[in-house]
């Protein structure tokens, strides 16, 4: 645990660790995240909790803005896998350039090692135009390690919280949470993470096969997740759908759907990548479902500006 007199916002944090100080046991109110249209970076308003920006990179790859606070989750992954989609050229090379906006990032996270979230040599590249903070998993930082030594930047980290243990952690000055979700069949290490960010709570729980019934001594709900970023198999698949409404969960985004042209098997029953779309649509009506780079979506809590 760290000290939350160093995060950025004292309240928030301190919320946060009294909570997982009493083994989640003590409740967390929570008003619920409504999505809006509006663009990126539009005032709330003096005395307003900010709004959220969430932006689509690719696969599970998300840029998280709001204010000054700027978080990149599993969005440095080179060329990726085959048959997952992948951030396309020029916007690859202005990301690991930090260009723009990426270059006002603070926090660099990666669920796990697997190359659809996660390049060593892409993140190296990264962190040499920005100096933000890098967490993972203790694969990927020791991949990462050997091409950052030397340079004047925060130390990678690597984090390996206990069973149903929730490690509280200060990532470029932002609250964040992480967990050990096991990634199912494959043997590697998956952390899903909670960053606090704009006021709100966004809950990325990275590929993780974990069940409903695996998931609830964490006690999720009780945290007041208020936007969760989620697998394509959790809102389709009745193996997973438990673990939504374990989650209860203010808003959904969809992630991780393979690309057009990956074979029909990877969809299983549902045969396409427009059929998949659909029944997350069935089942999750209110879900947002981005499949375009830099598709953007603004998130607030529900009855505020």
């Amino acid at each position: 645990m760290i000290d939350p007199g160093g995060l950025r916002r004292r309240p928030l944090a301190t919320a946060m660790l009294a909570l997982l100080a009493s083994s989640l046991q003590a409740g967390c109110s929570r008003g619920a995240a409504a999505p809006h249209e509006s663009p990126s970076g539009a005032e709330t308003g003096r005395g307003a909790s900010p709004s959220l920006s969430v932006t689509y990179l690719a696969n599970e790859g998300f840029l998280l803005e709001s204010g000054e606070e700027a978080v990149l989750l599993d969005a440095i992954f080179g060329d990726g896998l085959a048959g997952y989609p992948a951030v396309p050229m020029p916007l690859r090379d202005e990301i690991e350039r930090g260009l723009g906006r990426f270059g006002e990032v603070d926090c660099v996270l990666a669920t796990h090692a697997h190359a659809d979230h996660f390049d060593p040599k892409a993140v190296a590249r990264f962190l040499a135009n920005v100096p933000a903070q890098f967490v993972s998993t203790e694969e990927a930082v020791r991949e990462i390690e050997p091409l950052v030594a030397n340079r004047a930047l925060p130390p990678p980290r690597w984090l390996r919280p206990g069973r149903h243990v929730v490690e509280l952690f200060d990532c470029g000055g932002l609250a964040v949470s992480a967990m050990s979700l096991h990634h199912g069949r494959l043997m590697i290490k998956n952390l899903a993470f909670i960053v606090e960010i704009g006021d709100l709570k966004v809950l990325h729980v990275g590929d993780t096969e974990i069940t409903a019934d695996e998931v609830r001594p964490w006690r999720l709900s009780e945290i007041g997740i208020d936007v969760a970023l989620l697998p394509a198999w959790h809102l389709t698949e009745p193996t997973w759908l438990p673990l939504v409404r374990e989650i209860a969960p203010g808003a959904i985004v969809a992630m991780h759907l393979a690309s057009p042209d990956a074979p029909r098997s990877w969809f299983g029953s549902d045969g396409s990548l427009e059929d998949r779309i659909e029944e997350i649509r069935r089942r999750s009506p209110d879900a947002w479902i981005p499949t375009l780079p830099l598709e953007e979506r603004t998130f607030s809590r529900r009855g505020e500006p």
